[in-house]
């Protein structure tokens, strides 16, 4: 991930769950469960802030996992 001129490391950061998957995106290890997906954009102070959601700092901390699901 590039740096852009405004101090954040990218403009969007998206978890996509894909179909028999299971994502759990992480914010300074503080996993988000009732989510799978966050579009962070980028602030002129070099903060990020999530539609409907305060500022987010140290945005390199976000995380997503994705796993496959149990068949059963």
């Amino acid at each position: 991930m590039g740096t852009n001129a405004d101090g954040c490391s990218t403009s969007k950061i998206t978890c996509k769950q894909e179909q028999g998957q299971t994502c759990t995106l992480s914010i300074m290890g503080q996993p988000l469960t009732e989510k799978s997906s966050i579009n962070l954009q980028c602030n002129n102070d070099g903060t990020w802030s999530d539609i409907g959601d305060e500022a987010l700092n140290n945005v390199n901390h976000v995380s997503c996992t994705c796993t496959p699901e149990p068949t059963s």
